[in-house]
């Protein structure tokens, strides 16, 4: 199934097979669809297609968008694993999130990603400075 997350058909056929009720979710059917939706369009996202800009402006809004489209993936997957935007810690630690900020900061030599973020973020979460 294109851009599905991975195990998507076999979930799908499942679920035709034998009802949804026997996962014994947390959740809606229509929650595990809508993030299975987020997923597939922030999988397929490839660029915009604006006319009259530049291309570096097209290209930043099209990066941007592929942020979005893969937050909201990420935000609707949450509550199918018993998690909120608030409490992810231990899912960030099993991943390995301290590497990626890490990468980030390496590629933000002048520093203007790190303040336009910094100046946003929730204030707890100040410790990754």
């Amino acid at each position: 199934m294109g851009n599905y997350p991975l195990q998507w058909g076999n979930y799908d056929g499942f679920v035709k097979s034998h009802g949804y009720s026997r996962f014994d979710f947390k959740v809606s059917e229509g929650d595990i669809n809508r993030f299975g939706a987020r997923y597939r369009v922030a999988a397929s996202f490839k660029s915009l297609e604006l006319n009259d800009y530049a291309a570096k402006t097209k290209d930043g809004y099209s990066a941007l968008c592929q942020v979005l489209l893969s937050w909201s993936a990420f935000e609707s997957s949450l509550p199918l694993v018993g998690l909120n935007v608030s409490n992810t810690e231990t899912l960030m630690k099993k991943y390995s999130s301290d590497g990626v900020i890490k990468e980030i900061r390496s590629l933000d030599i002048s520093d203007k990603f790190y303040k336009f973020i910094y100046d946003r973020v929730n204030k707890r979460h100040l410790e990754f400075k």
